[in-house]
């Protein structure tokens, strides 16, 4: 008598696993299927992307212009020096 009530108890035990586990996964499934029909974020995202391309851009084209910008310099510099002695 005592094994039959064990078996009884195990299967409780787990049924209420299965059933957990079932609940566990429609909440998951719940919380993704919002989380993927929420579109506020997502303009958040796009401006920070659009941001980050375009502060990419400038630090490249920045970084070009100086080297430009110092051979103008040293060039100049030499045609005044030229023109001073």
């Amino acid at each position: 008598m005592f094994g039959f009530q064990t078996k009884i108890l195990a299967r409780g035990l787990v049924s209420a696993i299965s059933n957990l586990t079932k609940e566990i996964r429609m909440t998951f499934t719940q919380s993704i299927s919002k989380f993927h029909r929420e579109e506020s974020g997502q303009d958040l995202v796009e401006y920070a992307l659009v941001l980050i391309a375009v502060a990419s851009g400038v630090l490249a084209g920045s970084a070009t212009l100086s080297g430009d910008f110092a051979t103008w310099m040293t060039k100049l510099q030499t045609k005044i020096d030229t023109y001073l002695t």
